[in-house]
């Protein structure tokens, strides 16, 4: 029986890896290709954008879909040629419960771009500009340090400077999600058991 298949007869919930950093630095670059890579190793991926700084408008307010909203519909599902979507109104549970609500059956893993409030953020990806920004990205995302797993981003991809990545010394492997090996790597750290070595 597949991963996906035994973990939804189980009960399972899935694992969770956050990809965290300051505007610019690469995440989006990374979730791709972790998403990507989690998906050739056979498991069943899902991803959240965290987009929870500004309002979400996908539809003007006239529009059909939040017309049926407007009417008391719980959820609006849109189909189009080439996707679907589904639009609620914010509910007040958390997060976590609300992700839960809408993840396909038999999902293995959920790459979270950004931090998700009631997610715990316990395998984070940090993605940086450049390797100096380590502390302070971990500190205006209120991360904590010792979740940090890997530097990605546009640092890693640039091959930092040799002189700033000596004086720099991070706890933390820098890999650039770019280059294969590398990648690698980051589903490797991402997808060990939470207290593996």
């Amino acid at each position: 029986m597949e991963k996906g298949r035994l973990a939804q007869v189980m009960g399972s919930t899935p694992s969770y890896v956050t990809i965290a950093g300051l505007k610019k630095s690469g995440k989006t670059t990374v979730a791709e290709a972790i998403i990507g890579e989690l998906i050739r190793r056979g498991l069943r991926v899902a991803s959240v954008k965290s987009m929870l700084h500004g309002e979400l408008r996908m539809e003007p307010e006239a529009a059909d879909t939040r017309r049926h909203l407007a009417a008391g519909a719980e959820a609006t599902l849109a189909f189009s040629a080439e996707e679907d979507a589904v639009f609620a109104p914010r509910s007040a549970s958390g997060q976590r419960d609300r992700l839960q609500r809408w993840l396909p059956p038999g999902i293995d893993w959920v790459v979270c771009e950004g931090q998700v409030p009631d997610i715990p953020a316990d395998r984070v990806i940090l993605c940086l500009a450049r390797l100096g920004d380590f502390s302070n990205a971990v500190s205006v995302r209120g991360l904590e340090p010792r979740a940090v797993i890997a530097v990605s981003g546009v640092a890693a991809a640039q091959g930092a400077p040799r002189h700033e990545a000596a004086a720099t010394p991070l706890p933390v492997p820098v890999l650039d999600a770019g280059n294969p090996r590398d990648l690698a790597k980051l589903a490797d750290l991402a997808t060990r058991p939470r207290g593996a070595g």
